[in-house]
């Protein structure tokens, strides 16, 4: 039977981070990628989307070839 497994993203200000858990909760692989920040004003912070869509693609993106390194993907990915 096949690898089950949890992709979580967690989406902070400054940094994107992704985990591989297993079904027992412990974490296979983890990737992070940084979010800019852009203070285009004294006193204003802005983001873009698409920098945080980015950042969070990297993360994922760090988190599975983390795992595909360590052999520890699920069949579903590896075979794809």
């Amino acid at each position: 039977m096949a690898q089950q497994s949890v992709l979580a993203i967690d989406e902070g200000t400054t940094s994107s981070r992704a985990l591989l858990l297993s079904n027992a909760g412990e974490i296979i692989a983890s990737g992070t990628a940084p979010v800019p920040i852009h203070h285009p004003r004294s006193g204003w912070v802005q983001q873009a989307a698409m920098e945080i869509r980015n950042a969070t693609a990297q993360a994922v993106a760090a988190c599975l070839n983390a795992a595909a390194c360590a052999r520890q993907l699920p069949e579903q990915l590896l075979n794809k």
